[in-house]
């Protein structure tokens, strides 16, 4: 009997020890990087004092708090409910050259934060609430919708506990320190903004497993961005020729001068989607063919006259084409059914392989060196002399707008400065870049008041 008894206490002995060991090796991990929770889709390291100089801040926080130069920078990519309660604490103990901001499966948001200083934060949190909860390691304070946990190493900014339970939990499944590649690119690197995002949440299917690593930088004029793709190891998905073949460069000789917007790609024809741009095209262009179906497309949009306040989003205002690359039997196919589907009196312009009609708006389409064209108010041709030849070398999707500083278009869209947009995609990367064009203020604050950019970048980070 004392034996069994014996027995019966050294196995609950055995027992405790276990859980000790076990509690004692999920220790929370020093680095924010590291402490991301496992089932995670998209992760932000964001240096806020670089965010903040972009957009003017000589400081990120006074002792009134932090500046509003640095509140309208990081608005950009931080959303404003963990905003809001990052704010009450920067300043105050906290690192702010990398804060990890992070969104689940289920579209929950949180921020980990290096602790510097504990004894300042604990001060500050103890002023904006009376009370705290323990969770999973956390002194866990209440404010407002929000909690804000603290442990000895890091601060944690989420909108519910489950977030905050949620913290450096790692097993098989975890997201992070379980992939070398995605970590490494996430721990290297100065740049202000690093983002990696499961590329299956936005290319779907084509590109399960891989993960998209991004990195956003500023200069005086300037804001770029490179996107490539790669697999948890770190081994290249060469994301441009997963997404399209090449562009047949020959097709820059469509693009005529003056032209505002040029969208060009080697679309493959098992895919059939390019963020959309087909289906604003079928809205507009003579037929609802807008993709080629064996190789390069093309579109561009420039004034069919002047353009104001009042006709800026009217096609009726634009001239726009639409330049597919087909064979002769299929592109005569579908003239012979244009031809028919309308009963306008059409000309033909030979110089363009070119028919066209009087028509208010005019509406053209014909075969010209192996394209089939579609273009309203104007005629497609070839041979047009522009500077764009680099932009389409190796490409397989190059996305242009260009607003020089004296278009009408300035004026017209409420522009504070002249503006290009170029996106371009090779076999490896993506690579974006926002230049500003007699800008008197800095890059983030200029666009600041260009909605439509501002709006692209919250895309980009999707967080």
């Amino acid at each position: 009997m004392k034996l069994n008894l014996i027995k019966k206490s050294a196995l609950m002995l055995t027992a405790l020890l276990t859980v000790i060991l076990a509690s004692c090796g999920q220790q929370l991990p020093d680095d924010p990087i590291d402490a991301v929770p496992e089932g995670v889709r998209r992760v932000a390291v964001l240096n806020l004092d670089k965010i903040a100089a972009a957009n003017g801040a000589q400081q990120l926080v006074t002792e009134s708090g932090i500046t509003s130069e640095a509140q309208e920078a990081l608005s950009l990519f931080i959303p404003q409910p963990l905003l809001t309660h990052l704010s009450s604490i920067l300043g105050n103990g906290v690192n702010t050259s990398c804060a990890v901001l992070f969104k689940d499966a289920e579209g929950r948001n949180g921020m980990i934060l290096k602790i510097t200083d504990h004894d300042t934060l604990t001060l500050k949190l103890n002023t904006l609430t009376s009370g705290k909860t323990e969770i999973n390691g956390f002194a866990t304070y209440l404010i407002n919708d929000s909690y804000i946990g603290v442990s000895d190493n890091l601060c944690v900014v989420a909108g519910d506990k489950d977030t905050i339970k949620s913290i450096g939990s790692h097993n098989d499944h975890a997201v992070i320190t379980a992939m070398v590649g995605v970590s490494q690119f996430l721990h290297e690197g100065d740049n202000p903004v690093k983002l990696a995002i499961a590329a299956e949440d936005i290319f779907g299917e084509q590109m399960k497993d891989q993960w998209l690593c991004s990195y956003i930088r500023f200069s005086d004029n300037a804001i770029t961005a490179n996107v490539t793709s790669i697999y948890p190891d770190g081994k290249s998905g060469k994301i441009g020729q997963q997404l399209a073949g090449e562009i047949d460069p020959d097709v820059v000789q469509f693009i005529p001068s003056g032209s505002n917007l040029i969208v060009a790609t080697g679309l493959q024809p098992d895919h059939n989607k390019l963020f959309g741009i087909e289906d604003f095209a079928k809205g507009i262009l003579p037929t609802d063919r807008v993709l080629s179906p064996n190789g390069t497309t093309l579109w561009y949009a420039r004034p069919a006259g002047t353009i104001n306040h009042g006709n800026i989003f009217s096609p009726r205002a634009w001239n726009i084409a639409g330049i597919m690359k087909m064979d002769q039997t299929e592109a005569d196919s579908t003239i012979s059914a244009l031809k028919s589907a309308n009963t306008d009196r059409f000309s033909f312009d030979p110089e363009s392989g070119s028919y066209f009609t009087q028509t208010d708006p005019q509406i053209s389409f014909g075969y010209n060196t192996g394209y089939f064209t579609q273009a309203i108010n104007g005629i497609a041709t070839y041979g047009n002399s522009n500077p764009y030849t680099q932009d389409f070398n190796a490409a397989r999707l190059v996305a242009i707008l260009d607003i020089p500083t004296d278009s009408q278009l300035v004026d017209a869209l409420d522009l504070p400065c002249g503006v290009t947009v170029t996106l371009k995609g090779n076999t490896d990367n993506i690579h974006l870049r926002i230049s500003f064009h007699g800008n008197t203020q800095p890059v983030l604050a200029t666009l600041g008041e260009i909605p439509m950019l501002a709006a692209a970048i919250t895309y980009i980070t999707g967080l």
